[in-house]
């Protein structure tokens, strides 16, 4: 499941949730229901010693899709996403990518 963790340290209209949940979806050519997006806004962040709008993305996919090919295209895709809809500068804006367990811990037994 692509899960992207977004952190602000400003404010981000309602919408912004459901594009990045729509990019997401074409980006990784996956349907609705399998993506995951969470936003945290107004939180104290720093960069390059300012609070200037900034924007932090942890990006999680599994390791078999990890390829350098594919982070350098994912960090374009999100990268222009965010300093197109939040209005950020190019050095306002770090994507992380996180591996992920190929299948998810589904929380039952053993």
């Amino acid at each position: 499941m692509p899960f992207a963790l977004v952190r602000t340290n400003f404010d981000v209209q309602e919408e912004f949730d459901g594009k990045l949940s729509k990019l997401m979806c074409d980006l990784f050519k996956v349907d609705q229901k399998d993506v995951c997006v969470e936003v945290l806004v107004n939180k104290r962040m720093l960069r390059n010693g300012t609070n200037e709008p900034y924007v932090y993305c942890d990006l999680r996919r599994p390791v078999s899709v990890m390829t350098l090919d594919n982070k350098v295209t994912w960090a374009k895709v999100l990268s222009d996403f965010f300093m197109k809809e939040l209005r950020v500068e190019p050095l306002r804006c770090t994507l992380s990518f996180q591996p992920q367990l190929e299948k998810p811990y589904s929380g039952q037994g053993v």
